[in-house]
């Protein structure tokens, strides 16, 4: 199938028709994707780091994708300073690759439900009940970010996306200016 239409200003429509139809097949589109498998934190650190050799041997990279940061950090961690120093060496390596290189860098954390218990016993809230909470001590559930807090403020914009009915559909945007000298 061939894009015959495109939205925009007249004098773009052509120039956006040719790119869209150049980019049309799935055989072309898979031709300019260059994968890596990451078995392990180690070596998520490694390629990282050396992100600027593979730029420079692939000279049209322009996207990174990292899919998920969360899994290799969300266990095999006796020491959470190591994880959290780690952590932060790989924010780091791509918010540097991303100025140094002129990349766009995506990377996908996982979202985690925490439960808490209210100790006061102030009342049972109707969810609790419904969810076998019935020793009067409010409980409440909700999303977070399984790396934390910490991985939260390495990120210049986030997005978190709910599924829908048959689709994916963003709840909050948010962004920040980029650290300096990144």
């Amino acid at each position: 199938d061939r894009v015959a239409h495109s939205k925009g200003p007249p004098e773009l429509r052509a120039t956006q028709i040719e790119a869209l139809n150049a980019l049309a097949s799935p055989e072309s589109l898979l031709k300019r994707i260059h994968y890596c498998r990451v078995h392990n934190c180690a070596e998520l650190v490694a390629i990282i780091t050396t992100l600027d050799e593979v730029v420079s041997t692939y000279t049209r990279v322009k996207l990174v994708v990292v899919d998920s940061v969360a899994f290799h950090f969300r266990q095999d961690f006796a020491d959470m300073r190591e994880r959290a120093r780690l952590l932060s060496n790989v924010a780091q390596g791509l918010n540097t690759a991303a100025a140094k290189l002129g990349l766009a860098v995506v990377a996908t954390n996982q979202m985690t439900t925490k439960v808490q218990q209210n100790a006061q016993g102030l009342g049972t809230t109707r969810s609790a009940r419904a969810n076998g909470f019935s020793d009067g001590k409010a409980s409440e559930s909700y999303l977070a970010p399984a790396l934390g807090e910490s991985w939260s403020h390495a990120v210049t914009s986030r997005v978190i996306v709910e599924r829908g009915d048959r689709t994916f559909v963003p709840k909050e945007k948010r962004r920040r200016a980029a650290p300096a000298g990144a």
